[in-house]
């Protein structure tokens, strides 16, 4: 659970283009945090403030080199 951010960090396994949203538990758009950017290999990391959304349970989705690669549970507790 996290109360108004979380760090969301990643790992690559070599220079790729990353997107990170956020969606909801009904598979809702609400931010998209990176927007297909090129990253380096190794160890990232990035802030996503949800002090303007209300409590509950999201979903963090990676896309990297344009597939879905992971999605995450996150809990916003406020």
């Amino acid at each position: 659970p996290f109360n108004p951010s979380t760090t969301i960090e990643y790992s690559l396994n070599n220079e790729s283009f990353i997107t990170v949203e956020i969606v909801d538990i009904k598979g809702r758009l609400i931010d998209k945090v990176l927007n297909n950017s090129i990253k380096d290999h190794g160890t990232h990391s990035i802030v996503w403030n949800a002090e303007n959304y209300t409590s509950g349970v999201y979903f963090v989705r990676m896309i990297v080199n344009n597939k879905e690669s992971e999605i995450k549970k996150i809990l916003l507790v406020k």
